[in-house]
């Protein structure tokens, strides 16, 4: 019985030593960045050419609210929809020209909402703003603004922008021999506390491994430019206005940093626009949310 206790003891004790030497391990390949080549504070153009849903995923992983916003300025720079502005408030029309104006699945199912707030394809600003503020409006848009995001996500994952896992047969073998262990441990009869407390180790590496991940080296480096970037609109006055802002509206909506383009240029009546539909894009977003009692996940952040 002795020499089976030791050898209990002994399993236990080569099994702890084994999860730490998997959790560091599990970090060091699918958590620790890459080494970091690029040290500039700021950097004053596009890092690349990704668009608003491969930047968001790049960025946060997900698709980020705010990419909402920019499918709307999407359509419109497209022409499949028109905007003016008159009797104080902005008015949008729904072109429909399928051989003349090609649009993405996303940009699609974005344009199919529109076509539910105004009569004929045409709306205001204000009315999107209503409309979204009713029960119907937040139905729709919870059901419109889930798909959409789920086709973005689609569209924008062609690109490999982490690097793949490694260790989940290890994480699997670890968490099936510690069950192995808890098991002996009450049938057996020992009822050590170190022999329970191995629950803990149990659900943390499954939980564990699921929330690492480590983006490629291409684009680890790639996200500090994009960081470098969004420091650059923090501190637009500091430099000469040698730019075209105007072609940094998109990003700066993904990064979060339309304040800080439309304090910079607060007199600009396009930057004025794209600030103004994105405050009230978000606030339909919110609404919709808090109304229909679902997630309160980064509702709050989304500005």
């Amino acid at each position: 019985m002795e020499i089976l206790t030791f050898l209990y003891y002994f399993l236990l004790i080569i099994w702890y030593i084994g999860v730490m030497t998997l959790i560091i391990y599990l970090y060091n390949h699918n958590y620790k960045p890459h080494p970091n080549h690029f040290y500039q504070k700021y950097y004053e153009e596009l890092p690349s050419d990704l668009d608003a849903g491969e930047l968001s995923i790049l960025l946060y992983r997900k698709i980020e609210p705010q990419v909402f916003t920019t499918v709307i300025l999407s359509l419109i720079k497209k022409g499949a929809l028109e905007l003016k502005f008159y009797e104080e408030d902005y008015h949008f029309k729904i072109v429909n020209a399928p051989g003349r104006i090609k649009l993405s699945r996303s940009e699609v199912v974005i344009q199919d909402f529109l076509m539910s707030i105004g009569k004929m394809g045409e709306f205001s600003l204000k009315e999107m703003a209503i409309f979204c503020g009713t029960k119907k409006g937040d139905s729709e848009f919870l059901f419109q603004f889930d798909l959409w995001k789920n086709v973005l996500r689609r569209e924008s994952s062609k690109k490999r922008f982490f690097d793949e896992k490694k260790g989940y047969a290890m994480v699997k073998l670890a968490k099936n021999f510690g069950i192995l262990l808890l098991i002996v441990n009450f049938i057996g009869g020992y009822h050590l506390f170190t022999g329970y407390s191995t629950v803990l180790p149990i659900l943390f590496l499954p939980f564990f491994f699921s929330i690492l991940y480590r983006r490629t080296e291409h684009y680890s480096e790639e996200y500090e430019k994009w960081m470098a970037f969004g420091n650059y609109l923090d501190h637009l006055k500091e430099f000469p206005e040698s730019k075209e802002i105007h072609d940094f509206t998109m990003s700066a909506i993904v990064l979060k940093k339309m304040n800080a383009l439309y304090q910079y240029k607060s007199d600009d009546k396009s930057i004025i626009f794209a600030n103004t539909l994105h405050q009230t894009l978000m606030k339909c977003y919110r609404h919709a949310y808090l109304n229909g009692n679902r997630s309160f996940t980064n509702i709050w952040s989304s500005k």
